[in-house]
């Protein structure tokens, strides 16, 4: 586990929208070395804006589906 070797941050809940993702990035105390975060999808597009803000170093797709149109 990442958060026993290194200082650690996680979302409190599942914050994974637009709005939840900056609020657990800005969350993170100083000297923090590693954020685990998540990102929801709801449609195309909505991960691109999020992924300039600080370059992912690490990314894990846990599901891809069909949504409506």
């Amino acid at each position: 586990m990442v958060g026993t070797r290194l200082r650690t941050h996680a979302s409190p809940a599942s914050f994974n929208n637009e709005v939840g993702l900056p609020m657990t990035l800005l969350g993170a105390e100083p000297g923090v070395e590693v954020v685990v975060a998540e990102m929801g999808a709801r449609r195309e597009g909505t991960s691109d804006c999020s992924a300039t803000w600080r370059g992912p170093t690490s990314v894990v797709v846990t599901n891809v589906g069909i949504g409506a149109p």
